[in-house]
């Protein structure tokens, strides 16, 4: 049996966290946030962050229940540092290569797939059916969207969040920073710090 896990957040993206959580038997000891809500009807509301750290980190797993990129990589490095660890999720019907490769706090969802050789580092969140093909490299902190699609050798630089139902022509690289808007079909390399969208993708503007 695994240490406890403390979920963090309690919106959306946490009540699909939840679910994943409970459907792969992990003991949730409870949430923490800001304050409490009634999103969960089962689940202890423990008290803000700062209550993690009457843990000791080896005494418990985290898991982020927030989808938001900035939030998360923040609350991930500081809690990080710290020396506690964050629980990477796999959903049943996920299918994950024993070939590739998955770094800590990476959160996979239901029928999402990651074909052989791929690397996806630490903080990674794979959303509902989305596909991951041979050979690509997703750095920390990345927000993969339902449905969106990255074919063969694609690389994903960190921070980035592609948007829902993308696809992404083989050999593309994304640099850091960047957002990739709902629908697009990106067939050229991407740089840093930008908004794209559009059939084809675009660069809009820069990401601030």
């Amino acid at each position: 049996m695994s240490n406890p896990v403390i979920l963090i957040g309690d919106g959306g993206h946490a009540s699909v966290v939840y679910d994943l959580l409970e459907t792969i038997g992990e003991n949730v000891i409870g949430y923490t946030s800001p304050e409490k809500t009634n999103r969960f009807d089962t689940l202890s509301y423990l008290g803000t962050d700062e209550v993690i750290k009457n843990y000791k980190h080896d005494e418990v797993y985290l898991v982020i229940g927030l989808g938001d990129i900035s939030i998360r990589t923040k609350i991930y490095e500081i809690f990080s540092k710290l020396g506690y660890k964050f629980l990477t999720v796999i959903h049943p019907t996920a299918h994950i290569s024993r070939y590739a490769s998955l770094g800590e706090g990476v959160q996979v969802f239901a029928g999402a797939c990651v074909q052989a050789n791929s690397t996806i580092k630490n903080n990674v969140i794979i959303n509902t059916r989305a596909t991951i093909d041979h050979d690509c490299a997703i750095e920390n902190n990345v927000h993969i969207s339902p449905n969106a699609t990255l074919c063969g050798v694609v690389k994903v630089g960190e921070s980035c969040w592609i948007g829902a139902g993308s696809t992404i022509r083989q050999e593309i690289e994304i640099g850091q920073n960047s957002i990739i808007g709902i629908g697009s079909v990106v067939t050229k390399n991407i740089p840093s710090n930008v908004i794209a969208y559009g059939v084809p993708c675009k660069v809009v503007k820069k990401n601030e």
